[in-house]
């Protein structure tokens, strides 16, 4: 991913994007995605925080682009996947070890 990131990807709005779809959208939709469920508020927010990553934003972007997405649309929509991805890379696995700690702590004091 790095290698393919240009030094104008990196724009506010790219990373603006991506810190919406980590604090807004992914916990939103996965929250509602499990509102029926039992799960316990501590696993819906651990799954809001990782969620579905990377490699789907790829297929779908490469399906567009495969389907006739015009040139200059999906040359700004590669430079915004690729930079949430290489954030997402950072964020999360920075913030991986620390988050199960945690939910395994909780864990543990409940029972």
């Amino acid at each position: 991913i790095g290698g393919s990131l240009f030094w104008d990807s990196w724009s506010w709005r790219a990373v603006g994007f991506a810190a919406f779809l980590f604090f807004v959208a992914r916990p939103i939709s996965v929250h509602l995605g499990l509102l029926g469920s039992k799960a316990p508020i501590r696993l819906r927010n651990l799954a809001g925080w990782f969620g579905v990553r990377g490699i789907g934003s790829l297929y779908y972007l490469m399906y567009a682009i495969q389907h006739g997405l015009p040139e200059d649309i999906a040359l700004e929509l590669i430079h915004l996947t690729l930079v949430v991805v290489a954030l997402s890379i950072l964020v999360h696995g920075v913030s991986v070890k620390p988050a199960i700690a945690r939910f395994w702590r909780a864990r543990k004091s409940m029972h």
